[in-house]
């Protein structure tokens, strides 16, 4: 039995193996251009698990969160141009 478990413990990793794929961000690109890749790969994915932990995991605190980012202020100005570009 122990071994039947092993066996299908290991045929679980092997088919569960995904490689991850790396991305060059040149930053010497104008900013809608840098991210242009990762986000036709993961921009379905990215606003799914966003909206899930912001509606449900989050919930009870979103608005103390959009409070304390609004207290804090802008970004240096190019990481703010990011961040907006990202939403």
């Amino acid at each position: 039995m122990k071994n039947l478990i092993l066996l299908l413990l290991v045929i679980t990793t092997i088919l569960a193996h995904r490689t991850i794929p790396e991305y060059e961000i040149n930053l010497d690109l104008p900013i809608e251009e840098r991210y242009a890749k990762l986000f036709a790969d993961y921009e379905n994915d990215a606003r799914t698990a966003l909206d899930y932990i912001f509606n449900t995991k989050l919930k009870n605190i979103k608005y103390l969160l959009r409070f304390l980012a609004k207290m804090r202020g802008p970004e240096e100005p190019e990481m703010q141009e990011e961040i907006n570009h990202f939403a």
